[in-house]
């Protein structure tokens, strides 16, 4: 016959919560977060839970396009490059990935990300890193040093013909 009334001071989770948002709002990186979809305890998919601002640019889409929806049929450019097996690998046993992927981008080029998974709850967190400004410096780098060594046999190969003509005289 009686009416118990409780309260709960939610001020520090609030605050919690506000400070995660901010994090994963105002990352430069796209962070998708993902829930394992399992049929019999095997993990038959992953469901999008959340995506930040960089995220939805990637995809193409903001949240009415993703939330709750399978990411293979969200993203399904990431699954050609990492397999189901090892997106449920990081979930079920802990592990992670961290791997570079050319994906295509909205404005229609390919661009080189690293992609790190890691495990959260019953799904897992990817964030991928833009690196292709990185990728095409390497490779231009690494175009440069092999010219570097093609024009040093070339000068110690003309530096050998010249001693010869040298000691010919």
């Amino acid at each position: 016959d009686g009416v118990v009334i409780s309260f709960i001071d939610i001020s520090a989770m609030k605050l919690r919560d506000n400070i995660l948002k901010g994090v994963f709002n105002s990352s430069p990186n796209a962070i998708i977060a993902v829930e394992a979809i399992r049929k019999n305890s095997i993990i038959t998919g992953f469901a999008v839970i959340k995506a930040n601002y960089p995220a939805q640019a990637v995809l193409g889409m903001g949240e009415e396009g993703y939330v709750d929806k399978n990411l293979q049929e969200v993203f399904p450019q990431l699954l050609e490059k990492i397999s189901l097996q090892e997106l449920a690998a990081v979930t079920n046993e802990n592990t992670v990935i961290q791997t570079e992927v050319l994906l295509h981008t909205q404005n229609g080029s390919e661009e080189w990300f690293l992609l790190m998974a890691t495990k959260m709850g019953d799904g897992l967190a990817m964030s991928l890193t833009n690196v292709h400004e990185k990728k095409v410096a390497e490779e231009k780098f690494r175009r440069n040093y092999h010219e570097l060594l093609k024009a040093k046999d070339n000068y110690r190969r003309l530096n050998i013909e010249l001693e010869e003509k040298v000691k010919e005289r």
